[in-house]
């Protein structure tokens, strides 16, 4: 005997289908875990990652399937720089960035910006720039949009420790141009840091990173980098419907209950 009602059955369906559509409407950018053999990270990755300055030196390396930034092996007066292209650009919304950060040795003071959004098409329009510095005996990190470290606002949390993975999640809003950070967060209401100065670029198309030359940025890993166009793109966490989806199906289920009691009336 089948004991399904014939209004909350296909109900059911449609609930199921309105909660996975929200899960669905993100849209990963980027993911990359440097899972590559070691060696220079743009020689291994496939053409995954390219050089942006033409003095591009063995900086960026590979090893053991993390990315591994040291300063010491700049050896010139040039910045180094490489970058990535998104699957695709963000144009509307916002562009999510997250990353694990570990550094071994630490910066002299403030390491200038050492990771980047880019506009399509162009390797000098830039915004929502990470920067790291030694504070107080420890770790800090700030945000801006401008390619200024004195600029940037920076997280007033407990400094951060050597030799410790520390979770770097940033958004940019494309229509205000706000930058936001977090260090560590449980969710999008963690405690955060924003910038709003700098240029609006209304378009992402890339990612960079940086190590500049004139100062001692320290050597740091990066892994498992991730782009995306929602919070749950960039941080594994369950992922959780948007409140008007949840009214939606709510409202769904309040019409087929009531049709169901008229049939059985």
């Amino acid at each position: 005997m089948n004991s399904q009602h014939p209004i909350l059955t296909p109900l059911a369906a449609v609930i199921a289908g309105l909660i996975l559509s929200s899960q669905l409407s993100a849209t990963v950018l980027l993911s990359d875990s440097f899972d590559y053999m070691d060696g220079e990270l743009v020689s291994v990755a496939g053409g995954n990652w390219s050089t942006l300055d033409s003095a591009y030196a063995q900086t960026y390396r590979v090893v053991d399937e993390q990315l591994v930034a040291e300063f010491s092996a700049i050896g010139g007066s040039t910045n180094r720089e490489v970058g990535a292209a998104l699957s695709s650009s963000a144009t509307t919304g916002f562009v999510y960035t997250s990353f694990q950060f570990q550094a071994s040795v630490a910066p002299t003071s403030s390491a200038g910006y050492i990771a980047f959004l880019t506009a399509e098409g162009s390797t000098g329009t830039r915004a929502s720039r990470l920067t790291y510095r030694l504070s107080d005996g420890g770790l800090q990190w700030g945000i801006t949009n401008t390619s200024s470290a004195s600029q940037a606002t920076w997280q007033t949390a407990t400094a951060g420790d050597l030799d410790t993975a520390y979770l770097i999640v940033t958004r940019y809003d494309l229509s205000t141009g706000t930058s936001t950070l977090w260090i560590d967060p449980t969710d999008e209401l963690s405690t955060s840091v924003e910038s709003t100065n700098g240029t609006l670029i209304n378009e992402v198309g890339g990612v960079g990173l940086r190590l500049r030359s004139s100062v001692d940025s320290g050597t740091y890993a990066l892994d498992n980098y991730l782009v995306g166009t929602s919070w749950s793109d960039v941080v594994s966490t369950a992922a959780v419907p948007e409140p008007s989806t949840y009214a939606l199906a709510a409202g769904f289920f309040t019409l087929g209950f009531a049709a169901w009691r008229r049939r059985r009336a």
